[in-house]
């Protein structure tokens, strides 16, 4: 009778012995579980920050460069004035990863397309654009690029005012490797 007595009294010490594990163990995964119920993949490349790097005056007026960024940081509208042939301005849109995670730049779409299409660079002629290519570059959490733009004014022509809208947007993704 002793016996079972003991075998009785070392396997309600057991069981409790588990139940208090059970409950330390889910106190354990109830904590791991909302801390990462609170973080949050986001993604966002966006235009942060407009530098005009500068500004060369061929004729009497200095160009001038007004932007806007819209649409969340994913559109720039840039308006120029320039007035007179050698007339030059330079300009670093500043690109970032505010986001969590890394993402790739897909393209950079022009409106008008005044870097390659023929019929919209004929509506600034004089006025030639140019800019470095930083389509395909992943940037990841906090990394930033510059998108520079050159806007110059042939030497060749005569003086008359051009004001033009050039308007880029981002187009971005999550690489494909992840």
């Amino acid at each position: 009778m002793k016996k079972i007595v003991g075998i009785r009294n070392i396997i309600i010490i057991l069981l409790c012995i588990t139940i208090i594990s059970l409950g330390i163990g889910f106190s354990y995964l109830s904590v791991k579980l909302e801390s990462l119920k609170d973080t949050k993949e986001d993604f966002n490349i966006s235009f942060v920050e407009v530098i005009t790097s500068s500004k060369i005056q061929g004729g009497e007026f200095v160009p001038a460069l007004t932007y806007d960024i819209m649409n969340y940081g994913k559109t720039i509208k840039l308006k120029a004035n320039m007035y007179a042939p050698r007339d030059e301005l330079s300009v670093k849109l500043v690109i970032k990863n505010q986001g969590t995670i890394p993402g790739e730049i897909i393209s950079i779409v022009e409106r008008p397309d005044y870097t390659d299409n023929d019929e919209d660079k004929k509506k600034i002629y004089p006025i030639s654009i140019t800019h470095n290519k930083v389509d395909g570059k992943v940037l990841n959490p906090g990394e930033e690029i510059e998108l520079n733009i050159v806007m110059v004014f042939s030497s060749k022509e005569v003086s008359i005012e051009q004001d033009f809208i050039y308007e880029l947007n981002i187009v971005a993704s999550t690489p494909m490797s992840q």
